[in-house]
């Protein structure tokens, strides 16, 4: 069941999502094209051909940055449906709770990081050299940044981004799941809690990131760290925070499926 929830997601989003993808990518193609031509003309570029690339350059630019957030609209829209005038018709299917928040999180990860992909293509053909910006910045890294250090480096970057994405989703999911309690009033109360929330968090987050510093510096753990290679610090940092990612996800969806199991309204 799991299989096809995800599979009729990913479908419902691909109607709307692929022909965005698909204009975007013609578009880039014929800015760079245009931009190949400019450069043909050696600096003597006539204003014909100049003043329309820089405009569809940047309209380029522009769409590129807007997709992963159409992605990330699409998705929480749905979700928002599924805890109201469509919810009748979805949690009447033999599906779980957690494979209803699943298939509709895989589904919004994978055009999530499609979008993102697309995004950095386009950017990196349009105003990018590729190859020669690769072998710059690997010629002016230290030693001790590259090899296997820079593959680990990548790899939890890689878990980082596709948790800070989870965590995105599943936080819209968690305030439409809160809104959901408040029947009529539920957009308003999705809002408030979408925008409310993050500011509570902020001061708690302030005040502990406070405590914590005062009691490592007391511990003397700062004059450790001066010691250490920078290596293992950004190693460990980069840790600690996926570790505060996965937390975060686990809460988000923990409090979500207890919502949505045990305090249904639909009305």
């Amino acid at each position: 069941m799991l299989s096809k929830l995800i599979s009729h997601e990913a479908k419902r989003m691909g109607r709307l999502l692929l022909p965005v993808f698909g204009a975007l990518l013609i578009l880039s193609g014929v800015t760079r094209c245009m931009e190949e031509a400019c450069l043909a003309w050696q600096g003597k570029t006539p204003l014909w051909l100049s003043i329309p690339t820089v405009f569809l350059l940047i309209g380029a630019l522009l769409c590129a940055m807007v997709l992963p957030a159409s992605s990330f609209l699409l998705s929480a829209l749905h979700f928002y449906r599924m805890t109201g005038e469509e919810g009748y018709l979805l949690f009447s299917v033999p599906a779980t709770i957690p494979q209803q928040i699943w298939a509709k999180l895989l589904s919004a990860l994978v055009w999530a990081i499609a979008a993102l992909g697309i995004l950095v293509g386009c950017v990196w053909a349009l105003v990018l050299q590729p190859f020669d910006m690769m072998d710059q910045v690997r010629g002016n890294m230290a030693p001790d940044w590259t090899g296997t250090w820079l593959g680990f480096y990548l790899f939890l970057l890689a878990v980082l981004v596709v948790l800070a994405l989870a965590g995105s989703f599943l936080y819209v999911y968690l305030c439409c799941a809160v809104g959901m309690q408040f029947g009529a009033n539920r957009l308003l109360a999705t809002l408030v809690v979408y925008f409310g929330l993050p500011v509570v968090l902020q001061i708690v987050a302030l005040f502990a990131v406070l405590l914590a510093g005062v009691a490592l510096a007391a511990a003397g753990v700062f004059e450790t760290l001066v010691t250490m290679p920078p290596t293992i610090v950004y190693a460990a940092f980069l840790g600690i925070l996926t570790i505060v990612t996965l937390l975060w996800d686990v809460v988000c969806y923990a409090v979500t499926n207890h919502l949505l199991a045990k305090r249904l309204n639909l009305t």
